[in-house]
């Protein structure tokens, strides 16, 4: 017997089913990304990779100069970025995330996928045979760190070709014509979330026909929940984990989103009224299904997220948005710590800044301020 659940059964749990003509006549090995354990096991052999995302990539890697062909079959293309400048942005200082939060959300959207394109543009050649041109925005689609997965392109190592067609004993017909002799396929095309063991209290199970109707939900649950944490059945014991996608790092929202959690459940921050946290969930709803229409999108988890950085600030006791606006306690931190003000405004965001400030919640990490500076090169 428990007072409280807290649901964290992960965004990955079943793997989508491939949906391709002649699959089960191929006479060669078929899995999928989560029963792929280790490349030693395609030694030698030509495999067909299907999908172009982060995983797709982890595992081309992990083949190359052991598997003696590599293909990776898609359909639309990825942005492909440089590990560091892409975590900039990303993760922008709190000037810039400030700056941002005043525009539109889809105006954000907006400009990130330009800055992401200038930035795909200035660190890598793509050539035009890598079908990689055009490729979907986000959220319809996360870009994929390319420093090393570029260099096998290049050199060969791994070959993308056109979406699978159809598949028959020893070969894959693709899109554009073309066939491929292949020992091996390993679908990496996602997979489906269910919420089926809470059973009467599953959050999906008045999903809106609008959702089910959209091309870009696939079949996927929409969850209807308060600031994607709580459940409107019972918030004040039962919520979720990993519902909440505000920044592209998952470490960070489930790190926001259980400070959040166990402020309101320790009393400390109070949660609204029914009907508020109802509108509130709806609201999500509403913003996923207007951006499924237009194509699938990578996570249904979605927030605004500035209204959500904000309320997660308040609820948890970070203290950061008070001291980066114009109320009393940002002048008082200017003429008190210039230094961690400055930095805090225009250094590089990292976690810790979410420890530095004692707002009578949570309580702060004595280490916090010393390791920002270190974070950002300062002794």
């Amino acid at each position: 017997m428990f007072d409280r659940l807290v649901v964290c059964t992960g965004l990955f749990q079943t793997p989508k089913e491939p949906r391709v003509e002649g699959l089960d006549q191929f006479r060669g090995e078929v899995l999928n990304a989560h029963t792929y354990k280790s490349p030693k096991n395609f030694d030698g052999k030509r495999v067909l990779v299907v999908g172009l995302g982060s995983t797709a990539t982890d595992i081309a890697r992990g083949l190359a100069g052991r598997a003696n062909q590599i293909f990776i079959s898609h359909r639309n293309g990825c942005l492909m970025l440089p590990y560091g400048k892409a975590n900039d942005v990303c993760f922008p200082p709190l000037r810039e995330q400030r700056k941002a939060a005043k525009r539109p959300p889809f105006e954000q959207g907006r400009m990130l996928h330009k800055a992401f394109l200038e930035m795909q543009d200035e660190a890598f050649d793509l050539r035009p045979e890598w079908g990689l041109a055009n490729a979907p925005a986000m959220p319809h689609k996360l870009p994929i760190i390319g420093d090393e997965f570029y260099d096998l392109l290049v050199s060969g190592a791994v070959t993308l070709v056109a979406g699978v067609k159809r598949v028959l004993e020893s070969h894959v017909e693709l899109t554009d014509g073309n066939k491929l002799e292949v020992d091996a396929i390993i679908f990496a095309i996602g997979y489906n979330k269910s919420f089926s063991l809470l059973g009467p209290y599953d959050p999906s199970r008045h999903m809106p026909q609008a959702w089910k109707d959209a091309r870009g939900s696939t079949g996927r649950p929409l969850p209807r929940l308060y600031q994607g944490i709580f459940s409107l059945d019972f918030p004040d014991s039962l919520a979720y984990s990993e519902n909440v996608g505000p920044t592209l790092s998952a470490s960070i929202n489930a790190d926001l989103a259980s400070m959040a959690l166990a402020q309101v459940w320790l009393g400390t921050s109070r949660l609204p009224s029914a009907s508020e946290m109802a509108k509130n969930a709806d609201t999500q709803n509403q913003m996923a299904i207007s951006l499924a229409k237009d194509g699938e999108i990578f996570d249904p988890a979605f927030v605004n997220t500035t209204e959500w950085s904000i309320w997660a600030d308040r609820a948890a006791g970070l203290g950061i948005q008070d001291r980066i606006g114009y109320g009393w306690k940002s002048w008082w931190l200017w003429l008190t710590d210039y230094r961690l003000y400055k930095t805090l405004l225009d250094g590089k965001f990292v976690p810790q800044v979410y420890r530095i400030f004692d707002e009578g919640k949570r309580k702060p990490w004595k280490g916090a301020r010393e390791s920002f500076f270190k974070a950002n090169g300062m002794d």
